[in-house]
């Protein structure tokens, strides 16, 4: 919960916000009444309505809502976050603390080491940032990923902590191959260790013309059994026939 005064219709008004949660998944709201909500506590709400920004929804609870306490219990989505398909994502267009799981069937333009502005963060080319201009650029590693779980595709930014993690190429070794080889070496070597590997991904998701894309929070590989897969794909053919 959070509070900050706003101007709106020429009027300044208290606005109370945060993030509410159920067994399905979590999403930003805001209160333009003091309902009196606190931390923890179960509630039930009536007449509210949904907005969008960049496909996340959010929760308004404007003048005709209502507000009440229940005494319901349900299991909040585990670590906060929901597991959805791609499916499921495409359908609502964003969302917060997403994860999917599926296999890396692309990495783009952009992976690998970049440079950064050291005054805004934004990714720079050639020397160039677009709010700042001329700067000297702060090395950076990511990856531009698209993870398929067989229901649709969606593209996914992963910061320098999991590419590291997910491909095993740590800063050092890339700045170390781009002296040595290049930096187009540095996005082909992590392709090799990414590319058709089975990957779980969580973070932010947001939607545009291109649509859905998934800002990680946390990525990590997932480990499959082979023969098990096997067996439970045979198990489903054999009781289909």
């Amino acid at each position: 919960m959070e509070t900050r005064n706003v101007v709106a219709r020429g009027k300044e008004t208290t606005v109370y916000s945060g993030i509410i949660a159920d067994d399905t998944g979590k999403v930003q709201f805001s209160a333009w009444n003091d309902y009196g909500l606190k931390e923890g506590e179960t509630i039930s709400v009536k007449g509210a309505y949904v907005r969008g920004w960049k496909g996340i929804p959010q929760l308004n609870l404007g003048d005709r809502c209502e507000v009440s306490r229940v005494d319901a219990v349900f299991d909040i989505v585990e670590n906060g976050s929901s597991r959805k398909t791609v499916a499921d994502i495409v359908k609502v267009g964003g969302g917060l603390d997403m994860t999917v799981e599926g296999l890396v069937v692309d990495i783009k333009a952009g992976s690998g080491l970049i440079k950064r502005c050291p005054q805004c963060n934004r990714s720079i080319l050639n020397g160039i940032c677009t709010a700042h201009g001329q700067v000297t650029g702060v090395n950076d590693l990511r990856l531009k990923i698209v993870i398929d779980d067989g229901t649709g595709a969606i593209g996914a930014i992963v910061k320098r902590t999991d590419s590291e993690k997910l491909t095993g190429i740590t800063m050092a070794m890339a700045e170390g191959l781009a002296m040595a080889q290049g930096e187009g070496v540095v996005i082909r070597e992590m392709a090799t260790r990414i590319l058709m590997k089975r990957i779980t991904a969580t973070g932010n998701v947001m939607s545009d013309d291109y649509g859905p894309s998934m800002i990680v929070q946390s990525a990590s590989h997932v480990e499959t059994d082979v023969a098990a897969e096997a067996n439970a794909l045979l198990d489903e053919l054999e009781a289909a026939l």
